[in-house]
C-alpha cells in the first residue's frame, strides 16, 4: 500500500477492552391489564447504561410492519414514566428492569394495547449520554427520599416536573443542563478585524477540544438555586448589606428586602458574594487555583455546596468552553440577527425597572437551548486573563498565574458592544463585582477525571495535498525511547479505536492538522510518560485508500450536522464502539471492504468436473480487472434487512 509515515512519542500502561451496554430487543415488553398503569420490562446487559424510553403507536394499528409504521406518541405524553428509566441503571443478565407509566394522566382515553403500542428502550453508554441532565437541588426534607438527584432526558419535552424548561421549577428547585458535544471539535474563537466595535484582544484562532463532552447549565445560577443549597434572603430595598461568616466557614447569610425574586440571577441581590473566589474557594482554604489545582473547589464555596448537595462536580467553564457554548456553531457577533431578542443590555432594559435584572429565560435561547449567555450578567470563567495569539490551540486552560480572572457576555446595564460572543473582560478574583454571575458546567460521568496531565497523546502534521490519514499507536518493548523501528510494536487497534481529530478520513491540505488519543478513556486509570509510546501517522493517497470504508447512514437529525459521512480504517479492529460485532454496523452504518481489482487476473466459472455444474452457464474463462479497486458490503443484504426488523 502506498502511504507515508510520521511518528510522535510518549509512554503508556496497559489495561483491558470493555464492551458496550446493550438491551436485547426481544426482552422488551409493554403490558396493561385493565388498570391505568402500563408496565414496561427490559433486560440490560454488557455494563451500566443510562436508559430512556419512547412510547410509539402504529399508524396501521397493527403489531406488525416495518419500523417506518411506528411513530412516537410524543414525549410530553409519557413524561411521567418512573422506575428504571432516565437514570444510570446497573446491568443484570437474569433480572428484568421495570418502568411504569400512568397512561391516563396525560392521555385519558389512551390504551397501551400491545397490538398498536410499543415501548422502545434505549441504553446510552455513560460516556455518551442523552442531551439533557436535570439535577435536583432541593433539601432532603423537601423531596422524596427515594428520588434520584440526577436524571437524563432526550429533550426538554420529556422533563416530568413541568411542560418545558421555562417553568420556574427549573429556575429554582432544579438545574437543567444541555450536553455540549465538544470532544474532537474545532471552532473559531475571537472576532474578525471587520467586526464592529471589536477589541484588540479578540484575536481569531482555532480551538480544538480533546477532553470529554460536558453539560452546560441552560440558565446562569439564580437566587432560588442558591437558596436551595443554603443561601437565604430577607429584606431592605437597598439590596444586600451584609454577609455573615460563622465559625464553620462560608455560611452565606444574605440580607435583601422585599423585592426578592428566586427566578432572578445574582445582580445586586448577590453582588457582595459574586466573585470568582466565593464561587470556587479562597486562597486560604485549599487554594483552589485554576489550572494548577484542576477542578478542586473548596467544600464551602458555592460550587462546593452544589457538589455536596447533589454529588455532581459542578464548576465554571474555561473561557474557550464558554465561547463555544455561547456561539452554538455561529460565527457572528451574537447568535441572532436582532440582539434585543436574545440579550438584556442598556438598549432594551430601561423601561421603568431602573435597569434591573429580569427572571432568566425570558428572551430567545441560542441554537443549543442556552438562555442569557449574552447581556444579562457577566459570567465568570476559570481562566486567568491573558492575551491570546493566532496560533491554533488544543484544550486551552489559560496561564497558571495572573492578576485578573476572565468573565464574559456583557450585562444588562452595559451597551450592546459588550453583549458579543468574542468580547473579553476581566476582574480581580476577590473583588465583589455587581452584575456578575456564573453559569455552571458538569462533566459527562458527573465526576472530573483524576488522571495525570499527560493522559492525552497528540500528533501534529501537515499535508501538501489531500490525503486519507490513519494512525497506529506503538509501544517500545525495551521500555526506552529508542529510535530503532524494530523495537516498536502496535498496542492493538482496538485499544485506540477512539482516536479523533484529523484522522480516519480525507484531510485537506494545510498545516497544524491534529490527531488526539486519550489513554485514560480507553484504559481507565492509566496514563503514559514521554518516551516509551509513539503515534505513527500514515498518509494514504486518495486513489489508494486503506482496506475499510465505513459510511454513516443515519439522518442528519440523529447524527448531527458536523463530521464526515465516510471514514476509512485499516482493519475492523479499528472501528469505534467495539468493532464490527457491534449492532450499529448492521443498522446505522455500512461497512465495506476494499477489493483490489485493477490489473488482477482470475479464473471465472467452474471446471468441468465440479459437482452440480451448469455446462452452458459456468464456462471457465480468465478475467482481468482494469478498473480501480472496488468495495463490497461486508454484511449480506439479508442480514442487513433482518437487523432493521429485529
Amino acid at each position: 500500500m502506498k502511504c507515508s509515515v510520521f511518528c510522535c512519542s510518549a509512554a503508556l500502561a496497559v489495561s483491558v477492552w470493555a464492551g458496550a451496554p446493550y438491551i436485547a430487543r426481544d426482552s422488551v415488553s409493554l403490558s396493561q391489564s385493565g388498570s391505568p398503569t402500563a408496565t414496561i420490562r427490559y433486560r440490560l446487559t454488557g455494563g451500566p447504561a443510562i436508559v430512556t424510553v419512547d412510547i410509539q403507536t402504529n399508524v396501521n394499528r397493527s403489531a406488525t410492519g416495518p419500523d417506518s409504521d411506528w411513530v412516537s406518541i410524543g414525549e410530553r405524553n409519557f413524561r411521567n414514566v418512573t422506575g428504571n428509566v432516565n437514570l444510570l441503571v446497573s446491568p443484570s443478565d437474569t433480572e428484568d428492569k421495570v418502568i411504569t407509566w400512568r397512561v391516563d394522566e396525560f392521555l385519558p382515553d389512551f390504551k397501551a394495547l400491545h397490538q398498536s403500542c410499543r415501548a422502545v428502550v434505549r441504553a446510552w453508554a455513560p460516556d455518551a449520554p442523552p442531551d439533557y441532565l436535570v439535577v435536583d437541588l432541593r433539601r432532603d426534607s423537601k423531596r422524596p427520599a427515594t428520588d434520584p438527584r440526577v436524571r437524563y432526558y432526550v429533550s426538554t419535552n420529556a422533563f416530568p416536573e413541568a411542560e418545558n424548561v421555562q417553568d420556574d421549577v427549573y429556575r429554582t428547585d432544579y438545574m437543567a443542563m444541555r450536553l455540549i458535544k465538544a470532544r474532537g471539535k474545532t471552532f473559531r474563537m475571537g472576532s474578525p478585524a471587520s467586526e464592529s466595535v471589536r477589541s484588540a484582544d479578540e484575536v481569531i484562532h482555532n480551538v480544538t477540544f480533546t477532553n470529554a463532552d460536558f453539560y452546560c447549565a441552560v440558565y446562569p445560577v439564580t437566587c432560588g438555586q442558591l437558596l436551595n443549597i443554603g443561601a437565604w434572603f430577607k429584606g431592605d430595598q437597598t439590596g444586600i448589606t451584609d454577609i455573615r461568616l460563622d465559625n464553620s466557614g462560608w455560611n452565606y447569610t444574605i440580607y435583601q428586602y422585599h423585592s426578592y425574586d428566586p427566578t432572578y440571577c445574582s445582580s445586586n441581590q448577590l453582588a457582595a458574594i459574586c466573585n470568582w473566589a466565593n464561587i470556587r474557594g479562597r486562597s486560604d482554604d485549599g487554594n483552589p487555583n485554576w489550572p494548577t489545582k484542576g477542578h478542586y473547589v473548596c467544600p464551602l464555596s458555592i460550587c462546593g455546596q452544589f457538589r455536596t448537595r447533589t454529588g455532581v462536580d459542578f464548576d465554571l467553564p474555561t473561557e474557550a468552553q464558554w465561547e463555544y457554548c455561547c456561539r452554538a456553531g455561529t460565527l457572528g457577533p451574537c447568535y441572532a440577527s436582532d440582539q434585543k431578542t436574545i440579550a438584556w443590555y442598556d438598549g432594551n432594559n430601561s423601561d421603568g425597572r431602573n435597569k434591573q435584572a429580569r427572571p432568566v429565560g425570558k428572551l430567545l435561547p441560542n441554537d443549543w437551548g442556552l438562555y442569557d449567555t449574552l447581556g444579562y450578567l457577566w459570567e465568570y470563567c476559570l481562566d486567568w486573563y491573558a492575551a491570546v495569539g493566532s496560533t491554533p490551540v488544543v484544550e486551552p486552560i489559560g496561564p497558571e498565574t495572573g492578576s485578573y480572572r476572565v468573565f464574559r457576555g456583557g450585562n444588562y446595564v452595559y451597551s450592546y458592544t459588550y453583549a458579543r460572543a468574542a468580547r473579553r473582560y476581566s476582574t480581580s478574583d476577590t473583588t465583589a463585582t455587581q452584575k456578575a454571575g456564573a453559569r455552571l458546567i458538569a462533566p459527562v460521568g458527573l465526576k472530573w477525571p483524576t488522571v495525570a496531565d499527560n493522559r492525552m497523546l497528540t500528533a501534529t502534521y501537515s499535508l501538501d495535498e489531500e490525503k486519507i490519514v490513519t494512525v497506529d499507536i506503538q509501544t517500545n518493548r525495551t521500555g526506552t525511547a529508542t529510535s530503532v523501528d524494530e523495537d516498536w510494536v502496535s498496542i492493538g487497534e482496538r485499544n485506540f479505536a477512539d482516536v479523533f481529530g484529523d484522522v480516519n478520513r480525507k484531510v485537506a491540505a494545510g498545516e497544524n492538522k491534529m490527531v488526539h488519543w486519550r489513554a485514560d478513556e480507553t484504559w481507565p486509570g492509566h496514563y503514559f510518560e514521554n518516551g516509551t509510546i509513539r503515534m505513527v501517522v500514515k498518509k494514504w493517497d486518495v486513489s489508494n485508500p486503506p482496506d475499510y470504508l465505513v459510511i454513516d447512514l443515519r439522518n442528519d437529525e440523529t447524527r448531527g450536522s458536523t463530521g464526515t459521512r465516510e471514514r476509512y480504517f485499516t482493519s475492523t479492529n479499528a472501528l469505534p464502539e467495539g468493532g464490527l460485532a457491534n449492532r450499529i454496523y448492521k443498522k446505522d452504518y455500512m461497512v465495506m471492504r476494499r477489493i483490489p481489482a485493477q490489473g488482477v487476473t482470475w479464473c471465472m466459472g467452474s471446471p468441468s468436473g465440479e459437482t452440480g455444474r451448469v455446462a452452458d452457464a459456468e464456462t471457465q474463462h480468465y478475467v482481468q480487472g482494469r478498473r480501480i479497486s472496488i468495495s463490497i458490503n461486508l454484511k449480506r443484504l439479508g442480514m442487513w434487512a433482518s437487523s432493521l426488523n429485529e
